[in-house]
């Protein structure tokens, strides 16, 4: 199993903003959900690899299990997979894979070492990171909130 969440602490924008805590917590809410889905999306695109050759990144579909097993948890709900539940606090989200082989071919360990690191969960909030700046997407959000 694996997992990558983003938290966020907004108490310093909302005293800056002046902001209706509601809005704020609106704001967050949405531009966290942009974002998990946007990762989660993008680590789908990792994990989509050609069968062959074995080893490839993105990782190739063999069985699909891997695939099938990346998830999202939004603000404030939960979700049980594979036996493990995942928590999120209403200011945080998580993106997740519930595989149990999932860590290794991410960090390239035991079986898969002889590939090396394929970090589809990392690699993917990277790149969504750079595409469209979570900070954006968040002030963004609580903006729209706020009507500015």
């Amino acid at each position: 199993m694996l997992t990558i969440d983003f938290k966020i602490d907004y108490r310093e924008v909302l005293k800056a903003l002046n902001a209706s805590p509601a809005q704020v917590d609106k704001g967050v809410k949405k531009g966290l959900t942009i974002v998990a889905k946007g990762v989660h999306n993008y680590a789908k695109v990792f994990l989509s690899g050609k069968k062959k050759p074995r080893g490839a990144y993105p990782v190739p579909v063999v069985t699909g299990h891997l695939r099938r097993s990346l998830d999202l948890v939004l603000p404030g709900r939960s979700k049980t997979s594979d036996g493990v539940t995942f928590n999120a606090s209403k200011n945080e989200v998580i993106v997740f894979d519930s595989a149990d082989y999932a860590k290794l071919i991410h960090e390239g360990k035991e079986t898969s070492a002889k590939y090396g690191p394929r970090r589809f969960l990392t690699d993917a909030f990277e790149l969504f990171n750079r595409d469209t700046p979570i900070t954006e997407i968040i002030i963004n959000e609580i903006n729209n909130e706020m009507k500015l």
